[in-house]
């Protein structure tokens, strides 16, 4: 009986800020063989080769990829092929409108900002962007143009950097 080969892809599934970002195959039960990295925008149609090996190293993401982005990793095992994809979230806002007076009160000391609060309007999710400088939980508070308070939610965050989390707005 064939052992079945097993891999999946490691790295960022969401991504607000262009930069260079890397993937790293996690495989094991056989060798590796030769492998072949591809995106695609619909999951269906994958474009040109964008690495092999173990791993796609420093790809750049702009806001060109903006929406959902699939990664395929196709394996060849002694003649047998094998694929493995995972979808990666690419929202990074050019043009969004944040407020001027958005602060984040957090229990740690230093500057922390809310980066970006996306779509702007919203309807029933917003996405909402933050940098902290340090690791702490955040209170975040957001009204509506009318002052109505939409939502009041306290994020419990592990880690300093920036931080994306979606949140459900009070009806």
């Amino acid at each position: 009986m064939s052992q079945q080969f097993n891999a999946a892809i490691i790295g960022p599934t969401s991504i607000n800020t262009a930069g260079w970002y890397n993937w790293e195959l996690y495989y094991f039960c056989k060798p590796l063989g030769s492998t072949t990295w591809q995106f695609s925008k619909d999951g269906f149609n994958y474009g040109s080769p964008v690495g092999f090996g173990d791993m796609v190293s420093n790809y750049n993401i702009t806001d060109a990829n903006n929406g959902n982005l699939f990664l395929r990793c196709t394996i060849n095992n002694n003649g047998q092929n094998y694929v493995t994809t995972t979808t990666i979230n690419v929202n990074i806002c050019g043009g969004c409108r944040v407020s001027q007076d958005a602060i984040v009160e957090s229990d740690g000391d230093g500057e922390s900002e809310v980066k970006a609060v996306f779509p702007n309007p919203a309807n029933k999710v917003v996405d909402v962007d933050i940098y902290l400088k340090n690791k702490s939980d955040v209170e975040l508070q957001l009204a509506d143009i009318t002052g109505l308070n939409r939502i009041n939610k306290v994020i419990e965050i592990y880690r300093a950097g920036f931080i994306a989390t979606d949140l459900t707005l009070n009806r």
